[in-house]
């Protein structure tokens, strides 16, 4: 680390028994150094202030405390207030990538970007797993997924469907004979045939394209080939489009509702933001971020009044502030964090899918909606 610390955060102050008191009770990333200015521990919290209570602190008497004692130690306290949880999550992990980069994988704990590849130009060509996002510049990339398994069914789905290669590694080595597909009449085996209804670069381009695009008319025209072969008493083969029919309205559900490929992938994330003071009245702000397959932007914060005009500025956005991931993987990976969970902070909307200005208004009044205050 060459730079000093006060070079990654905003402010810095000595500890002392009445700091706590004057630190902000707001949502940051923060670092306890020594006398020398040595990183000792890196922390994101929901209020600065209180961490830094908590951890300097006397424990509570006769109890043993899991938590580093760093009383003896720290010196003084770094810190950067962030907007929103997210905002935080990113500043912590560039941090340990640049204070701690031995420890990165032990602090961070992140998994890895599961994503789905397909490169047109490659020999036998399929979609298969990987968690290399944008490593080949020929390739379309979809995700992002929250486990590889839901990435694995949408790379089977699709191959089952187009009939593509499940075994490159027979195909190519020329064993396609050996594959247990072809064994089992469920792969028209163009590696080992070399006539075809329809040839496998047609059914590659087919299924790309399916992939890219609504799969509303594909599952039309599987529903009636069904139908087709029910009327011909070909039941097995009836029974192979129902299933392939059944993963298709699979990848409806929750957890592809934000898969895409990720050269398209936009994705806008608001969260509260602090409350002014505008003639002599209280005007909340929300802070906006607009994340896409490989970078995150910063946009301007906004108060309510002004949402129409931050979705203009979200679709054409100005590049003023951009957050450079430390890595691709992990970049997707901290986002599918987030879109995963369960009941996200703030709001995430796919701008694929752009709201109206006046629902994006009401959605955001709902969703950060203030209590009333408490009455006597």
């Amino acid at each position: 680390m060459d730079k000093p610390l006060e070079h990654f955060f905003e402010y810095r102050q000595s500890l002392t028994n009445e700091t706590p008191r004057s630190l902000p009770n707001e949502r940051g990333v923060l670092l306890f150094a020594d006398l020398s200015n040595c990183p000792i521990q890196l922390l994101q919290t929901a209020s600065i202030r209180r961490t830094v209570l908590t951890r300097l602190s006397d424990p509570p008497a006769g109890e043993l405390s899991r938590k580093a004692d760093l009383r003896p130690l720290a010196a003084s306290v770094f810190y950067t207030l962030v907007s929103s949880e997210y905002h935080g999550f990113w500043l912590y992990s560039r941090l340990v990538h640049l204070l701690f980069p031995q420890q990165s994988r032990e602090l961070l704990l992140l998994l890895p970007a599961h994503c789905v590849r397909l490169n047109p130009q490659d020999p036998w060509a399929a979609f298969t797993v990987t968690a290399q996002p944008f490593k080949d510049k020929e390739a379309v990339y979809w995700g992002p997924f929250a486990t590889r398994s839901d990435a694995d069914f949408f790379a089977r789905t699709w191959n089952d469907i187009f009939c593509l290669c499940r075994n490159r590694t027979l195909a190519l080595a020329g064993n396609g004979s050996k594959c247990t597909y072809f064994q089992m009449n469920l792969c028209p085996a163009d590696c080992v045939k070399k006539e075809q209804d329809i040839p496998y670069p047609e059914r590659l381009k087919q299924a790309l394209d399916a992939a890219q695009s609504s799969s509303t008319s594909l599952r039309t025209q599987l529903t009636e080939r069904m139908k087709t072969l029910a009327a011909q008493l070909q039941f097995e083969q009836a029974q192979v489009i129902k299933n392939q029919i059944e993963s298709l309205e699979k990848l409806q559900t929750a957890p592809y509702r934000w898969t895409t490929t990720l050269d398209r992938l936009k994705i806008l994330h608001i969260s509260e933001g602090r409350c002014i003071r505008f003639q002599k009245r209280p005007v909340s702000l929300y802070q906006a971020f607009l994340i896409t397959g490989q970078t995150t932007e910063k946009l301007p914060c906004f108060p309510l009044e002004s949402a129409e005009n931050l979705l203009r500025i979200a679709q054409a956005p100005p590049g003023r502030y951009f957050l450079e991931p430390q890595n691709l993987s992990e970049h997707l990976s901290r986002l599918s964090v987030f879109l995963h969970k369960t009941a996200p902070p703030g709001i995430w909307l796919d701008l694929n899918k752009p709201p109206e200005p006046n629902q994006f208004k009401e959605q955001i009044r709902e969703r950060f909606k203030k209590p009333l205050p408490k009455t006597k």
